[in-house]
């Protein structure tokens, strides 16, 4: 049953990586997005290290461009620069090609998240008790999460992907990555899961529109295609 959990897991992870989000880790943008963006309440991310820091965040890139394969080296360098860094276990799991090494990331992501802002926090143990398959647990986590860090892309995207998912709740999943997208509209990952929640709900022209949008914000990437 756990091997199971796992794949299922990761069967979600093209989409919703961002997910625990996928899925997703945040802190205060770049000084250039900082200018036309609100994120005085963005997640943090806690490391000791600041090389740590930038592999980190070129690897979340990678891996929200839905190049998993292309992250991971990132990631492995970021756990060996800051061996405690929580949210950088927290993606390798989620990018992980086995589920071994799954489950010894996560391990790694619980054991090391009590050093973690309380955002990254939040979305460990939201990951956590999606594994566990205590979904009513994971929707409080991020909606917590979501409470805590309005201003956060990722969080409303993890808990958009958790209401579409999880709970085929299209209409509140699309609520929650078109806050994703006011926040950052360059934010491909939210544009991605809308345009797939809207067409499960049946709204094809909302649906079309979020596409077209992902392809603007990534014209170099095959997957918006």
């Amino acid at each position: 049953m756990r091997v199971r959990t796992a794949r299922l897991l990761r069967l979600f992870l093209p989409v919703v990586l961002p997910t625990f989000l996928l899925v997703a880790c945040s802190q205060a943008q770049d000084a250039e997005q900082a200018s036309t963006t609100e994120v005085a309440t963005a997640i943090p991310i806690t490391t000791s290290s600041e090389e740590a820091r930038d592999l980190f965040i070129q690897g979340r890139d990678l891996a929200e461009k839905l190049r998993a394969l292309d992250a991971r080296p990132h990631l492995e360098q970021a756990v060996e620069k800051d061996p405690t860094f929580a949210s950088a276990y927290l993606l390798l799991a989620n990018t992980a090609p086995s589920n071994q090494e799954f489950f010894s990331n996560m391990e790694k992501a619980v054991a090391n998240m009590e050093s973690a802002s309380e955002g990254e926090r939040l979305q460990i143990q939201a990951a956590q008790a999606s594994v566990e398959g205590r979904a009513d647990d994971q929707l409080a986590l991020l909606q917590e999460l979501v409470e805590k860090y309005p201003g956060d892309e990722r969080a409303h995207n993890a808990l958009g992907n958790q209401r579409f998912f999880a709970r085929q709740e299209y209409d509140a999943a699309i609520a929650e990555y078109k806050k994703a997208v006011e926040i950052n509209p360059q934010y491909s990952a939210a544009w991605n899961s809308m345009g797939y929640a809207a067409r499960a709900a049946g709204r094809f022209d909302e649906a079309e529109q979020a596409f077209q949008k992902y392809v603007e914000v990534l014209p170099g990437e095959p997957n918006p295609y």
